[in-house]
């Protein structure tokens, strides 16, 4: 989404409550932080650093899992990068059609 010129990134966002789920579920969950704190604490730190770019993209479990398998995909790391982009692209769609 591009808003006043600022491209915006898609940062992995994830519930507490799903944490657990998140982590079983994708093919390189050994690769997250173990505790949700531990990776809220990294996630925040790179929001700080995109200066007002970044986006979250909420992973919901059920809806990811279901999102990965219509398409064929694994869900790893990969595919949530795709589904930041995702949720930033559909994000600008919204607010272009807001703005006609």
């Amino acid at each position: 989404m591009e808003e006043a010129g600022i491209s915006r990134i898609g940062i992995s966002w994830y519930k507490r409550e799903q944490y657990g789920a998140i982590r079983a579920l994708m093919t390189d969950g050994g690769n997250l932080p173990v505790t949700y704190d531990a990776w809220l604490q990294a996630a925040e730190t790179l929001l700080a650093r995109t200066r007002g770019r970044g986006m979250r993209a909420v992973i919901d479990a059920d809806e990811f899992r279901a999102w990965c398998k219509a398409r064929r995909i694994r869900p790893n790391g990969d595919a949530r990068r795709l589904w930041a982009n995702k949720v930033v692209a559909e994000a600008a769609g919204s607010a272009g059609a807001a703005a006609e």
